[in-house]
Order: structure tokens, then C-alpha cells, then sequence
């Protein structure tokens, strides 16, 4: 049994050899912020990228950066939950609608 490998292990190497790693983290922080905020909250939000722990989100308006600036820690602490790792430690929040 211990040559057995769990089929994650196998998916995580998969897509990490054809370069999909990376599209499967941004799809796993989407879906946290769907059990962060309500649906119609969570729809605004679009993920942009994450690099070196600087998670970009995009947001409808100014006012939108400003009440989620007021959140970042806790999103951050929650993601990372959600996420079981450390993976995000700042957020940028970019106006772009």
C-alpha cells in the first residue's frame, strides 16, 4: 500500500507537467470566494491573477475597493482556510468595470 498514490497527487503533477497548475489555483480562489460572499456578491468579483502571494481581484467601482481594502485580512485569512495553505498574503484590488 504504499506504493498507492492518491488520485489528487496524481492530478496535481498532471497539471503541473502541462502547465495548468496555475489555472486550477485562480479556479480554487474563485470558488472561495463563493463560500466567502453571497452568489451576487461573489459574481462581481473576478480573479486576475496570483503571483508571489499578491492576489489581484477585480471589482465594478472605486467604492468597491474601498469596502473590500476595509475586508482584505479577513479574505485573506479565509481564501487561505478555504485553501488549506498560505497562499495569499496581500490583495490588490483593481476598479476595471
Amino acid at each position: 500500500m504504499d506504493n498507492v498514490k492518491e488520485v489528487a497527487d496524481i492530478l496535481d503533477a498532471a497539471l503541473s507537467d502541462v502547465g495548468l497548475e496555475r489555472v486550477v489555483d485562480l479556479w480554487k480562489i474563485r470558488s472561495a470566494l463563493f463560500e466567502i460572499f453571497d452568489k451576487g456578491f461573489a459574481e462581481n468579483i473576478k480573479v486576475a491573477g496570483l503571483r508571489e502571494g499578491s492576489l489581484t481581484l477585480l471589482v465594478p467601482s472605486s467604492v468597491w475597493v474601498q469596502e473590500l481594502s476595509f475586508m482584505e485580512k479577513d479574505i485573506i485569512i479565509k481564501i487561505n482556510n478555504i485553501l488549506g495553505g498560505s497562499f495569499v498574503k496581500r490583495i490588490r484590488f483593481k476598479e476595471v468595470f
